[in-house]
């Protein structure tokens, strides 16, 4: 096995003092100069990086193929995503072995024998870059709707397939986005046209029979993107109209079609929005603090400041998103930079905390497994094994294994190690870093490969990638740190 080396040192970028005086705020940036394109002094610091580049990648050279195919080694025979659960069936994205597109699978419960409903591999051959963007199954499970990207375009085309019949139909639509949704009556198909930007710019509704499409709404800022979201309860679309820092939502009644207002935009807040049968509206909303916190409605038309409060952003821990079940709301949070979570139980609006089933696993998110029997899947993720996903009840709060993504060849989880520090930046915020290395290596001689990203208010997870175990392997740390923006 190859390992790292003493490296000579690179050269280093010359600081020049530059302050922005912004929202309040006085940040300095003493790499700002590097921007100036035609500048010498950059085009020289280039070369020299460069020239360093070339150098001490030859001390990599014939490396290439060892490396690649270890990778390729632990890269799983057959891939395939968690089942979903909808309603009496399981559904599941496969990829066969030495197969380049996807399957589409289900089953029931109690029949284990397992369905193929469609197999890119076999279908719509004459498009060599083909890609399923998404599909939704129809509220009866008897229609299968896809938005294919056919050319790599990333223009998506509209298919739907007779689950019944096994006749698939191509619809005369061509510039839509992975946003669609289906009708109650199963005859129309809600979606999202991209513009020749590839801006999400109008919601449309597309009638099957006649094959034929009207628009129902039209945002001409280019600066706001459209999505439609199907609400818990699967009564309402949510189409959404989003800019960085604004939002704007339109409730759409599935079963009178109706269309209205529920959050107007110029308020410079982003809301995310779902509905509880009982409780009502539900709203993810930055419109008190700078981070998002949890609100309920008593009706769509409530103003922001009469939205009771169910959870809101508190010293250390940030709210990331949210699921609605019948008897809970389940929250997917960071609390000191690294993800946990927590549930609501609708009738109490107690908070309670949901414990990772796993020593050095984190729960990454929280999603609905069984909306009337209160179980939600827990995605675990880690730097030293891959991502698993446990079912956990709310009632019982019992654990069971349900799915992991698989590592072939002669990798063991127990090989390494992955440790917490925490670190204090220049503005006296305290953050998490994860390490994760090799059990067998001194980690006092090692070298250490530090990845982050934090901007527009992201969060980062541990992961457990094929190249992190490449790096680990060879004698390194690889650290992340978790250093959330504004």
């Amino acid at each position: 096995m190859r390992s790292f080396k003493q490296l000579e040192n690179p050269p280093l970028m010359k600081k020049k003092e530059h302050i922005f005086d912004e929202f309040g705020l006085a940040r300095s940036d003493p790499y700002f100069w590097f921007r100036e394109k035609d500048n010498p002094e950059v085009i020289k610091h280039l070369n020299e990086e460069n020239t360093f580049f070339h150098k001490h990648i030859e001390l990599a050279k014939g490396a290439e193929s060892e490396i690649f195919n270890k990778m390729k080694s632990r890269e799983p025979r057959v891939r395939y995503d968690a089942p979903e659960k909808d309603g009496a069936y399981y559904y599941q994205e496969v990829y066969p072995e030495n197969c380049e597109y996807v399957q589409i699978w289900r089953w029931k419960e109690e029949d284990s024998r397992k369905k193929l409903l469609f197999d890119l591999n076999c279908e719509l051959t004459q498009y060599k870059n083909r890609r399923i963007e998404s599909w939704q199954i129809s509220p009866s499970h008897s229609r299968l709707a896809m938005v294919v990207d056919l050319d790599g375009s990333e223009f998506g085309h509209i298919f739907w397939l007779d689950l019944s019949t096994g006749e698939l139909i191509k619809t005369s639509i061509e510039m839509s986005c992975s946003s669609i949704q289906w009708s109650l009556c199963e005859e129309r198909l809600y979606w999202v046209e991209l513009d020749s930007d590839s801006r999400p710019f109008a919601f449309n509704e597309y009638h099957l029979t006649s094959d034929s499409n009207r628009t129902l709404y039209e945002d001409n800022d280019p600066a706001y993107f459209l999505s439609i979201d199907l609400s818990s309860c699967e009564k309402f679309l949510f189409f959404c109209s989003y800019s960085v820092t604004d939002s704007e939502v339109k409730i759409f009644d599935l079963s009178t079609s109706k269309l209205e207002s529920l959050f107007t935009r110029g308020s410079n807040r982003l809301v995310y929005f779902d509905h509880h049968e009982n409780l009502g509206f539900i709203a993810q909303s930055n419109h008190r603090f700078k981070d998002q916190g949890l609100y309920l409605l008593d009706s769509p038309r409530q103003t922001v400041e009469k939205w009771k409060i169910l959870f809101e952003s508190r010293d250390n821990i940030i709210l990331s998103s949210y699921a609605v079940g019948e008897h809970h709301i389940v929250l997917s949070t960071f609390e000191g930079g690294l993800p946990c979570a927590y549930f609501l139980d609708t009738e109490t609006l107690e908070l309670e905390s949901i414990e990772s089933p796993l020593e050095g696993h984190w729960i990454e998110s929280v999603e609905e497994f069984d909306f009337k029997m209160d179980q939600v899947l827990l995605n675990l993720c880690s730097m030293t094994s891959p991502s698993s996903v446990y079912v956990f009840d709310l009632k019982t709060r019992e654990v069971k294994f349900y799915h992991q993504v698989k590592i072939e060849g002669d990798f063991k989880s127990s090989d390494y190690i992955c440790n917490v520090e925490y670190v204090t930046s220049e503005d006296g915020f305290v953050f998490p870093v994860t390490m994760a290395f090799r059990k067998d290596q001194k980690r006092d001689k090692m070298p250490v490969i530090l990845y982050g990203y934090g901007s527009y208010g992201s969060e980062m997870t541990p992961f457990c990638g094929l190249g992190a175990l490449e790096l680990m392997d060879r004698g390194a740390i690889y650290a992340i740190a978790y250093i959330r923006g504004g």
